[in-house]
């Protein structure tokens, strides 16, 4: 259970360009999940707080990787979630989760987003093996946190299984704001994680 809840508060969680930008760049600039030093997203689940930040980018085998660090509550210095996430041609990849490498690395959002197109994922996130399959969508509009934005996109995944765990997942992505909401469905309970605040980095 700690492993399948780690996971989907980051499996962001997470977004559109060519090609990937260099290591030493400030940003990684793409509508659906804006990646510059210095983002901040917090978000709301349950009675809790979660901070997410990009923080610096660094290389993946070569690859280069926005670091984002993801804080619970009142979590002291270091417990921050560590993921990292690489933009390519055709989607967006997570390299690491939950502190843990990712391998091959997952494609959650497929780019430029379509809706109607499905991608298969069979990865393992450590040791843990993840299987799912991912569904383009799109809303005209979703209020979250008292904002409606507009032309939605969204990211199923109606039977993820994380280590033998079931679950059901549903990202929601905004232009020039990243993830506004995420919804898990595990052991007949729904976690909603929903954004508060986004603020750009300087």
């Amino acid at each position: 259970m700690k492993f399948a809840l780690r996971t989907a508060l980051i499996l962001p969680l997470a977004l559109v360009v060519a090609a990937a930008a260099r290591a030493d760049d400030k940003s990684m600039e793409m509508p659906y999940y804006p990646l510059k030093v210095g983002n901040t997203w917090t978000y709301a689940v349950g009675g809790n707080k979660v901070v997410v930040k990009v923080t610096k980018f660094e290389d993946v085998d070569k690859q280069p990787c926005a670091r984002l660090e993801a804080s619970v509550g009142n979590a002291a210095a270091g417990d921050a979630l560590v993921e990292l996430i690489a933009v390519k041609a055709d989607g967006v990849y997570r390299f690491k989760a939950a502190d843990k490498l990712v391998g091959p690395p997952v494609r959650f959002l497929a780019l430029p987003p379509k809706k109607g197109e499905e991608w298969q994922i069979e990865a393992k996130v450590g040791t843990e093996k993840l299987k799912v399959t991912f569904k383009t969508g799109e809303m005209e509009e979703l209020q979250v946190g008292g904002t409606t934005y507009k032309n939605v996109v969204t990211v199923t995944g109606d039977d993820l299984d994380a280590n033998g765990m079931k679950m059901t997942v549903v990202y929601y992505f905004a232009k020039d704001v990243g993830m506004i909401k995420q919804v898990v469905k595990i052991a007949g309970q729904d976690v909603v994680l929903e954004l508060e605040k986004f603020e750009p980095g300087k």
